[in-house]
């Protein structure tokens, strides 16, 4: 390995690396480090930097490298690699070995879901009992690119484009995320170590192609590069910035507002006043949800828009003493004036009063090509209560070949049914009928995807097919007489954020198939 120059300006990824450090006041004398090292080049450059920055800084550094055994022995051969890279380096080393994919079963995640949760639990507890009092992560710009793009694709808001944050707190305000890269570019992290002769190891799965992180990376950003905009990276990462600065300051906005909703705050539960939450702008009302989940849980993350709209419509359409679910068992009730949001001790699923048909639990399916296999290997009968059921094949958008595609069933498991996807070519229609209660026809090319199914909200509106103007789902299951107790087991599939067919029973006239229609798709719901 070679040495290391003397004079810090000599490299410049260090000075860098300073600069960044300086500008989020990430480090201070004292403060002791655990930098997160899977081996690979971005996390080993980052060890070398901060061990080179120490004893100017003044703090003391550990290395933690989880195995997460899901590559075999090559996952095997990077944990030996760090920890002959700590006996060199003469650093304290934490390591451990968690089976992501038996975690991933037993939680009901996704593959990627599963994998950030151990391994930041990791972190977190091996800082916590070895007294460091910040996390070093090696995030990059390109990093941050990527996972702006993965947001914007998934509709994300605000918060999502602004990307990875440069210093983030875990569950307790002395522990910190630190990421002294994060206005660092690849480029810059792989020419100082091939600079200076720097081992490291490569995960092969980062070229696979059936994530969707990985073809962004591989495929879109180079293409985004050269045909675009040469500069997309330092483009993503100035908006990524420009937003989060935004939402910081929206955030100051709404914490006297927050403060005036607020009726109780104790035992982990916030009320918030119902009549006052209404007379806000909808984007402050969405704000002081999110706020108030935060609050309970410490983040927001598995809490979607749809989510936040759910509690909303329930504040403002939902009959008292009506409640509803979430993930990590969080709970939005109703009663009378009050709005009351609250973390349960218990999984959900316990504490649910079976009479009690008010009750329910919100989920959200995001179905990105209903017709073909799902290439990134997503399990549509995965327990995440927001799914993605296919992240990367674009072979359902419109104007693309309509032929050879294999249907795809999901799994709806709050409602024990499976919503099957069919094309129908359009000179076979004359021997189908274009809608019924449990098939729906739609004409593929007034369709955007990706379609959602949920469950049906307070507040849903749709135009039922053959009548003109708009018409609330719940009045259409007044009209038709459909019980109370069966109304929250019928999903809506939208798409565009407008709802295409109260399954079951009717579609929305503006998808309907006419004497126009080329591409034909069915939809079709089986109890299980």
């Amino acid at each position: 390995m070679k040495d290391y120059p003397n004079n810090l300006s000599d490299i410049h990824l260090f000075q860098s690396a300073k600069k960044t450090i300086s500008a989020f006041g990430m480090i201070q004398k004292g403060d002791a480090i655990l930098v997160g090292v899977s081996g690979g080049p971005d996390s080993v450059a980052l060890l070398h930097t901060l061990r080179f920055l120490a004893p100017d800084v003044s703090f003391t550094l550990g290395i933690a490298h989880l195995n997460h055994c899901l590559r075999g022995n090559d996952s095997d051969d990077d944990a030996r690699f760090v920890l002959s890279l700590c006996e060199k380096l003469d650093l304290p080393c934490y390591m451990a070995k968690e089976n992501v994919l038996a975690y991933k079963k037993q939680h009901g995640l996704s593959l990627e879901e599963a994998a950030r949760r151990v391994r930041y639990e990791f972190y977190y507890n091996t800082a916590k009992t070895n007294a460091f009092n910040k996390i070093a992560l090696g995030h990059h710009q390109e990093d941050n690119a990527e996972l702006i793009l993965m947001h914007l694709f998934r509709g994300s808001g605000p918060l999502g484009i602004s990307g990875i944050p440069p210093i983030r707190k875990l569950k307790e305000n002395n522990i910190r995320i630190i990421r002294p890269f994060i206005e660092l570019s690849k480029t810059q992290i792989i020419d100082f170590l091939r600079k200076n002769n720097i081992e490291y190891v490569t995960d092969k799965s980062n070229l696979e192609p059936s994530h969707l992180r990985n073809n962004i990376r591989n495929d879109l950003l180079p293409l985004l590069k050269t045909t675009y905009n040469p500069k997309i990276i330092e483009t993503l990462n100035r908006l990524s910035s420009i937003v989060r600065s935004e939402e910081k300051w929206m955030d100051d906005i709404i914490v006297p507002l927050f403060e005036q909703m607020v009726t109780c705050l104790e035992n982990g539960r916030i009320a918030l006043c119902v009549s006052d939450l209404s007379q806000l702008t909808i984007a402050a009302q969405r704000r002081i949800i999110r706020k108030a989940i935060r609050e309970i849980k410490g983040n927001i993350r598995r809490i979607t828009f749809t989510h936040v709209d759910s509690i909303i419509a329930l504040a403002k359409d939902g009959p008292n003493q009506s409640s509803l679910d979430f993930p990590d068992r969080i709970r939005a009730l109703k009663d009378g004036n009050e709005l009351l949001i609250l973390q349960e001790i218990k999984p959900l699923r316990d504490l649910t009063n079976k009479e009690n048909n008010t009750i329910s639990s919100v989920y959200e399916y995001k179905i990105d090509n209903p017709l073909g296999d799902d290439p990134a290997g997503n399990n549509p009968v995965d327990n995440d209560p927001v799914r993605d059921v296919d992240n990367t094949d674009s072979s359902a958008i419109p104007g693309e070949s309509f032929q050879n595609r294999k249907p795809k069933s999901i799994f709806i498991k709050e409602i024990n049914a499976h919503l099957k996807f069919a094309e129908i070519r359009i000179h076979d229609l004359s021997d189908v009928k274009r809608t019924g209660q449990q098939s729906a026809f739609f004409d593929y090319d007034r369709l955007n995807f990706p379609l959602v199914l949920r469950n049906f909200m307070p507040g849903d509106r749709f135009t039922p097919m053959g009548m003109s103007g708009t018409q609330k789902v719940k009045k259409y299951f007044i009209d038709h007489k459909i019980p109370k107790n069966m109304r929250a087991d019928i999903p809506v599939l939208l798409s565009n954020g407008k709802i295409i067919w109260v399954v079951g029973h009717r579609i929305d006239e503006t998808v309907k198939v006419t004497s126009t229609t080329r591409n034909v798709l069915k939809a079709e719901l089986f109890l299980a």
